[in-house]
């Protein structure tokens, strides 16, 4: 009997996981960069988010590869357990960065700051290409690998937390009012503690 293996093929949800984390690790590092020169704590908290989607990605790929083993004697069922073990994790990442999120919120709501609102923007915008390009990549393989669901519900709320961003750059600019900024930002940790 001929033996086959699979060790270097990477199935098509894997290269999905792979790109996304690509390009959310990138978004992530341009998207902390606006935060820290604007002060917004909506770009902020949904910089350290991104971070939490780019961590849940790569658990989703380790785990999907390790899942991938044959089984053995000791491990009869192989290791799909890992599948959820990565999809623990995931949850952990995000409930994490909410009790975050929503700290730095209540801390700013006494003392709210001028933003640049521009900066905001642009941020915004291209975070909402690069999770619109993820979720199109990882749609079809989210439907069949639990890793996956897990990883796209992380893109998914930092495409919320794009919107939200928009959000408060829009009522800053149009009205002033510098507390949307920690409202939102706390906000948004309030959703991510409900989706850990």
């Amino acid at each position: 009997m001929a033996s086959h293996s699979h060790a270097g093929h990477i199935p098509t949800s894997g290269k999905a996981l792979v790109i996304s984390a690509w390009l959310t690790g990138i978004y992530f590092v341009i998207e902390l960069a606006v935060g820290l020169w604007t002060g917004s704590i909506a770009v902020l908290s949904d910089a350290f988010h991104t971070l939490s989607a780019v961590g849940g990605v790569l658990v989703a790929i380790v785990a999907q590869r390790i899942a991938r083993r044959p089984a053995d004697p000791e491990r009869s069922f192989g290791w799909y357990r890992a599948e959820i073990i990565g999809a623990l994790v995931n949850g952990g990442f995000l409930l994490g960065m909410a009790l975050l999120v929503i700290w730095m919120g209540v801390m700013r709501l006494g003392n709210p700051i001028h933003l640049p609102t521009g900066p905001m923007l642009w941020v915004a915008f291209g975070g909402l290409v690069t999770e619109v390009i993820s979720l199109g990549l990882m749609w079809q393989s989210s439907k069949d690998d639990l890793n996956a669901r897990g990883a796209l519900w992380h893109i998914i709320q930092t495409f919320v937390g794009s919107l939200l961003i928009i959000v408060t750059a829009l009522v800053i600019k149009f009205t002033g009012f510098l507390a949307i900024d920690p409202i939102l930002g706390a906000a948004f940790g309030v959703v991510l503690l409900w989706a850990s």
